[in-house]
């Protein structure tokens, strides 16, 4: 045999591998926030619970946001709400006088009663049933619209032409107002039963025949306001201009009122007092609309006295 033959060159290596590509870079913190921090609701600060001697009555009130209220008036009244707690709280006669006024009352242990429940008489006399209204629109709103329409002394065909035509010599602007407010129009379903109406049904009374001429014409309601607004735009212009004029001139008084500031930090600290041992405490502020609630909130012990009178 001959010599075995020569081995072959060894094959050339493979190109490397392609490098993945980088990672995605974390995204940097918000303004404000250390590296690290997590992205979770933005947390305002805490106040310490007042705790009162006794379970009061709760002061209703909408709190003001603790992450927001330093831009409003309370964050002008925060430190000297602490006065005023301390002030409830550092005398024990004003601290009783008050809890002994609207501390919330014990409720009393009902006693049962023996008497058992009385049975209902179930009369003799038998109750006259209505009868059905012959009519599409039940007897009240009959009723209400007649009223209403009453001053109406045009034909039904007229006040519809008046309408399309914006003819506010037949259709003024009195007329239009009441129609809007009092809902002197057929309602959708009304319109739908007045529109599939015919005389073997019956006959129609004075306001459903008033309400099927104007089921004629389409978007009444629309088209009314837009006639209110035509006739009233100025007026109301001139309403709102004032309005405003007076708002911006009561909350310029306000804001610069040094006794009401300090009335508001008062209800503030009794109110965190009073809602000491519900989630209604530890407030920051509280929405104005709770001014009205404190007339209502009357004494346990003298139900003649709100807390009104008593701050």
């Amino acid at each position: 045999p001959g010599p075995p033959g020569m081995p072959g060159p060894p094959g050339m290596p493979g190109p490397p591998g392609m490098p993945g590509p980088p990672g995605m870079p974390g995204m940097p913190p918000m303004p404000g926030m250390m590296p690290g921090m997590g992205m979770g609701r933005q947390q305002g600060p805490k106040k310490k619970p007042v705790k009162p001697k006794a379970t009061m009555k709760p002061l209703f009130w909408s709190k003001i946001k603790n992450t927001s209220y330093k831009e409003t008036i309370w964050g002008q009244l925060e430190p000297e709400e602490k006065k005023f707690i301390e002030l409830i709280q550092g005398d024990d006669k004003v601290e009783d006088a008050f809890v002994s006024k609207f501390g919330k009352a014990k409720k009393k242990k009902k006693e049962k009663g023996g008497g058992g429940n009385k049975d209902k008489d179930s009369g003799g006399g038998s109750k006259k049933e209505k009868k059905k209204q012959a009519g599409i629109l039940d007897s009240d709103r009959v009723r209400n619209v007649g009223l209403g329409i009453g001053r109406v002394k045009t034909s039904n065909e007229d006040v519809v032409k008046a309408i399309f035509k914006m003819d506010s010599t037949i259709v003024n602007p009195g007329l239009i107002n009441l129609m809007l407010t009092g809902h002197l129009f057929p309602a959708d379903e009304e319109r739908e039963e007045l529109s599939n109406w015919d005389e073997s049904q019956g006959s129609l009374n004075k306001v459903e025949k008033f309400f099927h001429a104007l089921c004629a014409i389409p978007k009444l309601q629309l088209r009314l306001k837009c006639m209110d607004t035509y006739h009233t735009f100025t007026s109301q212009f001139t309403e709102a201009e004032n309005d405003i004029n007076t708002l911006l001139a009561a909350t310029k008084a306000v804001s610069e009122n040094g006794k009401f500031k300090e009335w508001l930090t008062l209800i503030l600290a009794t109110g965190n007092y009073m809602n000491g041992k519900s989630k209604r405490g530890c407030a920051f502020g509280f929405e104005l609309g709770a001014l009205d609630k404190l007339p209502d909130t009357k004494s346990v012990s003298k139900p003649t006295v709100s807390l009104m009178q008593w701050l």
